[in-house]
């Protein structure tokens, strides 16, 4: 009897961890502002190394006042504390899933982390000068001071998409190794501030996946403009 209670307080205990442990997940989605020439695009991601169990958080917001064809952005790139990122992304449907991003950018050491381990912050604030489609500042770059991030997403049941992946690795005929995962995307509405000016969505999103590369290799590409 003693240790069946032993068992049960066990997987209690084990059910309660689990159900506190963050997840792989990025939020994320464009905007516009109360001025009609400035627009932008904010994206959080957090991901956890399966090899060095190391989570990192990133975070990148793009803010661009456009005067004709010219296109000069706020840019903003980097790792941010952990406990900058609150909330999570589940893959089960219709729930009601927060995600809350608040850091000041500007009181982030630069980028003196960037040669430390994966937690530790290190961001880049900048103004990318005459921006093309490419992503390339044609004009240079200059230095930005940054400022407060305060956004808060919350999914919704407008879409969700489910995508699964299966592989399977053969040497010299013999099967060697199987990897599968899953990824979970999810619209989303969001509120807040970015550097200080409010935000007015055009789209949001929330995502979530068992395999982190998957996620980290979206969110850069989205970075570059790439959908």
């Amino acid at each position: 009897m003693k240790a069946l209670l032993v068992t049960l307080a066990v997987m209690l205990l084990s059910s309660f961890v689990s159900s506190q442990t963050t997840h792989n997940a990025s939020v994320g989605g464009f905007f516009l502002t109360p001025d009609p020439l400035v627009n932008g695009q904010i994206e959080v991601i957090r991901t956890l190394d399966s090899t060095t169990k190391v989570t990192t958080t990133e975070l990148f917001y793009r803010l661009c006042t456009s005067t004709g064809t010219v296109q000069n952005c706020q840019i903003g790139n980097g790792r941010i504390p952990a406990s900058a990122l609150v909330g999570d992304v589940y893959s089960a449907a219709n729930r009601p899933d927060t995600l809350t991003v608040f850091v000041d950018t500007a009181a982030i050491e630069g980028s003196s982390g960037c040669g430390l381990p994966g937690q530790t912050p290190c961001f880049t604030n900048f103004t990318c000068f005459n921006r093309d489609q490419f992503d390339i500042c044609n004009g240079g770059q200059g230095p930005a001071i940054g400022g407060l991030v305060s956004v808060s997403w919350r999914r919704t049941n407008a879409s969700e998409t489910i995508s699964s992946i299966a592989s399977k690795f053969y040497d010299f005929g013999k099967l060697t190794s199987t990897q599968s995962f899953l990824s979970y995307f999810f619209s989303a509405n969001f509120t807040g501030s970015v550097i200080g000016v409010p935000v007015t969505p055009l789209n949001g999103f929330m995502s979530t996946s068992t395999d982190s590369a998957t996620l980290k290799t979206a969110f850069e590409a989205r970075k570059r403009g790439i959908k």
